[in-house]
């Protein structure tokens, strides 16, 4: 960055500390954006999964289905 003035960094996250952050970066600029929050449902199996990526997958495809079927 000191090397490349024509370089800008942005860092977005919900769970930084930008106020540490900004003194590490020498008192860099904070901005803030205002957000919506969204619900959000955890969900738990009854038994441990085998294959955690096929688990994933399916459970997205549900979650998708449910989504879009609900819409009509």
């Amino acid at each position: 960055m000191k090397r490349r003035l024509d370089l800008h960094l942005i860092v977005t996250s919900a769970t930084l500390d930008a106020e540490k952050f900004s003194k590490y970066f020498v008192n860099c600029n904070i901005f803030t954006i205002p957000r919506r929050t969204f619900l959000v449902e955890i969900l738990y199996t009854k038994q441990p999964e085998t294959d955690y990526l096929d688990a994933a997958l399916i459970t997205v495809l549900q979650i998708h289905l449910r989504v879009t079927l609900s819409s009509f």
